[in-house]
């Protein structure tokens, strides 16, 4: 299927901002060579098979937020930004429409910051690329499109952030939501590794084994999903210095962001504990 469009402004070789004839609808559009020696004002047929990703403003707030980036955002940072939401959405999924806003915003700012040599760091680095790794994975290939496109190269911690804007836009919720969640995820290993004195590779499977249950134990706590663990008594009976330790934890949780952990959250979690506590001795020996 064909449509005419009125090319109202070229982002890159690949990415086109239009207007469609028949409706006035206006959109992104993403595919290979769209824009390539391509004119604004010049009214064009575009074959639907060509078409890759296409961003439509329906929403009249979301209309708006895009006539702002268009306005004031550099058109090769936009480009590459819709050029990485369309990447990402092939692997994750349909993602939040507001989710190119945001990563456009994001990422201009961090070029400004990069080229005004500051540097940020992202303390989460290591959780993010454990607890979210796909969209760490892809957020990396997001750093190579920018190499390719503008000549520049975002540092980790960056690519981090990003991840962290991928997974938000797939859970269709505010970044912030995953920053507390990383934060809070941080806060307990250091309290563990605290208390059993042992430090945890952030490169080895009994970390990223820990990292992937507190994920889980969060995510159920937030969404109110409860498990059942048979074993819950003899782990408070066997297991007394894990279970004290779980209950600190579990006391964390709670003051921090104000979520009930149950006792069968409880018992699964000093398991894990416990099974660090067992490699701890073991390392130490």
């Amino acid at each position: 299927m064909e449509h005419k469009y009125e090319i109202a402004k070229i982002m890159n070789n690949n990415v086109i901002l239009v207007r469609r004839i028949e409706d006035d609808l206006e959109s992104v559009l993403i595919g290979k060579g769209l824009g390539f020696q391509k004119k604004c004002g010049v009214i064009t047929t575009i074959p639907s098979e060509q078409i890759e990703k296409a961003f439509y403003t329906y929403d009249e707030k979301l209309k708006n937020d895009y006539h702002v980036l268009f306005r004031d955002m550099d058109s090769k940072v936009f480009g590459t930004c819709a050029e990485l939401v369309s990447l990402a959405e092939k692997k994750l999924g349909e993602l939040s429409p507001k989710l190119l806003i945001v990563l456009t915003d994001h990422i201009s700012f961090a070029l400004e910051r990069i080229k005004m040599g500051m540097k940020i760091e992202n303390p989460f680095i290591y959780e993010i690329k454990n607890i979210y790794p796909e969209e760490y994975t892809i957020a990396q290939m997001g750093r190579e499109l920018f190499i390719h496109s503008m000549g520049i190269d975002i540092s980790e911690d960056e690519v981090g952030f990003i991840a962290w804007h991928l997974n938000a836009g797939k859970q269709n919720k505010n970044v912030a939501e995953n920053v507390k969640s990383t934060r809070l995820i941080k806060a307990i290993i250091e309290t563990v590794e605290e208390r059993i004195n042992y430090t945890l590779d952030v490169n080895s499977t009994p970390y990223n084994r820990f990292i992937n249950h507190l994920k889980g134990l969060v995510f159920r706590t937030q969404h109110k999903e409860n498990i059942v663990n048979p074993l819950q008594e003899a782990v408070r009976v066997e297991l007394k210095e894990a279970y004290k330790i779980a209950l600190e934890v579990k006391e964390e949780i709670e003051n921090r962001v104000q979520l009930v952990i149950t006792e069968d959250e409880l018992a699964y979690l000093a398991i894990h504990i416990n099974r660090l506590q067992l490699l701890s001795k073991i390392q130490n020996s």
